[in-house]
């Protein structure tokens, strides 16, 4: 194998080049809006494609920007390596604490702002990558396709796009997960609880930003004219909720002594949106591959005077997408709920055998010295699910615990570490250069 060494002085020399590209996607809210002539998922994500495509461009990269992703080229070959990144970001409200969400700033170590971690750190990863290999004059035999998404955060429409009109790489990273590398994702389903019955005692009920995100704040205005009823939560990614504090839930139980005439419908709400596993609606399962269902409830509102709950579940092999629909439907009539607008997506598993996990693992180790690393199973949804021979790995290799104050990825005050994540672009390279060496 070609010696990295150069590589990798190239990536640690130019630190502050890097976080310069990483603030100049994260300044950009590229949050999911409107549709718009040749923008399909909003300006903001749009906008953040054209923003990526400027810094591909000026890599050397070949480029085709498209209305819902863009398509850069470095390379030649007859096979192509894939590296998938998304430039769209889950929504961000005011109450962030270090900074405003698309003001990032550097904190010590750690850069802060929504997107720096999820996932723009994955485009600029590949990106600094790139400019690595050529400053360097590292060869490649294959060529690299390097995509950038608008609409990952949002059942990946950019990616049905994308499969209508290109061809799928031989095989691909997806630098949105953890290290070493992801074999396998769980099932993910979305869908609303709606109440049949209508309330009667609160005016409007607000809570949580996307199905995705454990809520840590939810009011009530109720119609009697008293002070609006609050409740604070902990926020964390929907997919590894353990941990949070629902905010829904507690505003949820706090309802039931304060309206007489709704008190029975939310302490019915109140037990189906409890818990992280989906107890009480009877889907709480685990197997040996995928481990525990999670089932949180992220989102409520007032709808047509019913009140509207939002779920986010991952699942693993106990129950496929349609049998899982099948029970909650079941199990949300008994509470008087009606199960609307269900969506989901089976999960997939590569396993540890592959040739492509096995080069990918034997990079890691080699880059990282970690000899008994091993593959793992994630919770989290990527485009990995979506591409053959794919595998989803982290874009920074942590070396020290998250702060108390800064978030993780979906939470307040994102943050992202410098040192770690220019380990994890020196890790992307030695994966890539294995895999190029054995297509």
């Amino acid at each position: 194998m070609t010696d990295l060494k150069k590589a990798e002085e190239y990536i640690f020399s130019h630190k502050d080049d890097i976080i310069n590209d990483l603030f100049t996607l994260c300044r950009i809210p590229s949050v999911q809006g409107e549709p718009e002539p040749d923008a399909p998922f909003g300006a903001g994500p749009k906008n953040a494609l054209i923003a990526a495509e400027k810094l591909f461009s000026a890599a050397g990269c070949t480029t085709a920007l498209h209305p819902a992703y863009l398509v850069s080229g470095f390379g030649n070959g007859e096979k192509t390596i894939g590296i998938f990144s998304h430039a769209d970001v889950v929504p961000a409200d005011g109450d962030w604490k270090k900074t405003e969400p698309f003001s990032p700033v550097m904190l010590g170590d750690w850069a802060v702002g929504r997107g720096v971690e999820d996932n723009k750190s994955g485009i600029v990863a590949s990106l600094w990558a790139v400019r690595a290999f050529s400053a360097c004059n590292i060869p490649l035999k294959n060529k690299l396709l390097l995509f950038t998404g608008s609409n990952e955060e949002n059942n990946m429409g950019d990616m049905a796009y994308f499969l209508e009109n290109e061809k799928v790489p031989d095989v691909s990273i997806v630098p949105d997960n953890d290290f070493p590398v992801c074999c396998g994702e769980k099932g993910i389903m979305h869908f609303d609880a709606v109440s049949l019955k209508k309330v009667a005692d609160i005016l409007s009920l607000s809570a949580g930003a996307a199905y995705n995100i454990v809520p840590d704040f939810a009011s009530a205005e109720l119609a009697n004219g008293s002070s609006p009823v609050t409740a604070k939560g902990v926020s964390r990614h929907a997919a590894y909720p353990d941990g949070a504090k629902n905010a829904l839930n507690l505003l949820l139980e706090k309802l039931v002594p304060l309206c007489p005439n709704d008190s029975e419908l939310f302490d019915k709400a109140s037990k189906i949106s409890s818990g992280f596993h989906g107890e009480a609606l009877g889907i709480a399962s685990s197997d040996e591959v995928f481990g525990a269902l999670s089932c949180v409830c992220s989102l409520g509102k007032i709808t047509d005077g019913r009140l509207s709950l939002g779920f986010d579940v991952r699942y693993g092999s106990t129950y496929t997408g349609a049998e899982l629909e099948a029970l909650i439907r079941e199990s949300l009539s008994k509470f008087g709920f009606a199960l609307e607008n269900a969506e989901y997506s089976d999960g997939v598993y590569n396993g540890t055998d592959s040739v492509y996990a096995k080069a990918m693992l034997k990079a890691y180790r080699r880059a990282t010295g970690e000899e008994d690393a091993e593959g793992y199973i994630s919770s989290g949804g990527t485009y990995a699910r979506r591409l053959r021979n794919a595998f989803s790995i982290g874009t920074a290799k942590m070396s020290v615990p998250l702060p108390d104050g800064l978030g993780s990825a979906h939470c307040r005050d994102e943050a992202l570490h410098i040192p770690s994540f220019l380990e994890g672009i020196r890790i992307l390279m030695h994966m890539i250069k294995e895999l190029d060496d054995i297509l």
